[in-house]
């Protein structure tokens, strides 16, 4: 992967590969107990199974809230060979709004934790609001998480050694997240 392309396409990867990966640890906040369970499974820290995520449990291997959001704006890149934010609006939405295995996660039942159904991040539930409200900023105000970083690799990928790549990434961004 010594090309252009190559380490383009490494990064990218390397971002989804990495997101399933720890999945199944995902938001133990105890160092010890990780520890544990690391150490358990033969000092292999990826891929468990069974997830011992404390907050949601899907199949091993599958992408949290944070690798769709990337994989989605993916496909909106090389669908429209550039940044649509349109497009990458109406992506987001069929990927995590209704009939998306999403939906099932805010139910309006009182959840027990670990859920069965991936977990809708602050940003992304801010998002759907804000489009199902008719609003053209369809970004969390409020929510300054990690969300964001999940959209560098594809668009720095697209636009790197481009005058517009720092726009372009903050584009991608505000789609969910402006605060």
């Amino acid at each position: 992967m010594g090309t252009l392309v190559g380490r383009k396409a490494g990064a990218i990867l390397g971002c989804l590969v990495a997101d399933a990966a720890a999945q199944p640890l995902h938001w133990i906040y105890d160092v010890a107990k990780i520890n544990d369970i690391i150490d358990k499974s033969g000092n292999v820290p990826e891929f468990h199974v069974p997830s011992h995520n404390p907050f949601y449990t899907i199949e091993t291997g599958r992408n949290t809230c944070y690798g769709d959001q990337c994989f989605t704006l993916l496909q909106s890149l090389a669908t429209c060979n550039g940044l649509n934010v349109e497009d990458l609006k109406q992506n987001y939405y069929k990927k995590f709004g209704p009939g998306s295995p999403y939906e099932t996660v805010d139910t309006g039942v009182k959840k027990t934790l670990p859920l069965s159904t991936p977990w809708k991040h602050a940003s992304i539930k801010d998002f759907l609001n804000n489009r199902e409200a008719g609003k053209e900023d369809t970004g969390s105000t409020k929510d300054e998480q990690i969300d964001g970083v999940t959209k560098v690799a594809p668009v720095v990928a697209m636009f790197a050694g481009k005058p517009e790549m720092l726009e372009k990434v903050e584009e991608a961004i505000r789609v969910t997240q402006i605060g």
